[in-house]
């Protein structure tokens, strides 16, 4: 009886032992952000567009804010033919006598579109004459210049939110949870910096574009976590706010 208790005893230490098994993993020695530094402040977006405006021919400027443009009206062209099309149709089945205040709205429609296509034309004008100069002194890629362009412009424009990548070389069992654990500072205000970045999935973190802490060097360090696993990762990221 003895010998049947012990056995007893002994496989509820191995149950026992067996649930605090912690289930999955986490890797994170090879965690980082493949650029791990973001340069903060509306200053650093105006210096790179001008950078960009001394890179490049003059006609930059013109050419990116005309392909911005053209690219809104491409979608809508479809739009405007099929409606031009119908009132073109709807007005030769009209009588002037009858319906002549339908036909003055058909008409003063028509002349918009017409405006419309002549904006459209005057733009796809800017743009090829900018493509001319620019493959005329050897850039063959100029929409991603453009886009480059915009980008900064429109950063400016919209108050886009300042970004970092993911983080990459994160291994473990999902979900896999992140947060902000630090920031340090020895020329700004770290607590109110702290206040103002939101963590988001994957590791990516957002800043305000007109953020309130002032200037200097912020250094982060963020928590990586699943169930079982917490790894802190001290120093992981630096904003610098100018």
């Amino acid at each position: 009886m003895r010998t049947i208790y012990l056995l007893i005893a002994f496989a509820g230490l191995c149950m026992a032992s067996c649930q605090e098994v912690t289930i999955g993993y986490l890797k994170t020695e090879h965690a980082k952000y493949s650029i791990d530094t973001l340069y903060v402040g509306e200053r650093s977006i105006l210096e790179q567009i001008e950078a960009m405006e001394l890179q490049y021919p003059p006609e930059l400027k013109e050419m990116a804010l005309a392909y911005r443009e053209l690219k809104v009206l491409e979608e809508e062209m479809d739009g405007m033919y099929a409606e031009s099309n119908a009132l073109e149709e709807e007005l030769a089945s009209l009588d002037e006598e009858t319906d002549a205040e339908r036909m003055d709205e058909i008409y003063t429609r028509l002349d918009e579109i017409d405006e419309w296509f002549y904006h459209y034309d005057d733009l796809d004008g800017i743009y090829g004459n900018g493509l001319d100069v620019f493959w005329n002194e050897g850039f063959d890629y100029v929409d991603p210049i453009c886009d480059e362009y915009i980008g900064l412009i429109s950063k400016v424009e919209e108050a886009i939110p300042w970004s970092t990548s993911t983080i990459e070389g994160v291994l473990g069992t999902q979900p896999i949870m992140y947060s902000i654990a630090d920031v340090t500072s020895t020329d700004g205000n770290a607590n109110l910096f702290k206040e103002e970045l939101v963590m988001h999935g994957g590791g990516r973190m957002q800043l305000p574009f007109a953020c309130k802490a002032p200037k200097g060097t912020y250094r982060v360090a963020i928590i990586i976590e699943n169930e079982g696993y917490s790894h802190r990762l001290d120093n992981v990221f630096t904003f610098i706010i100018d």
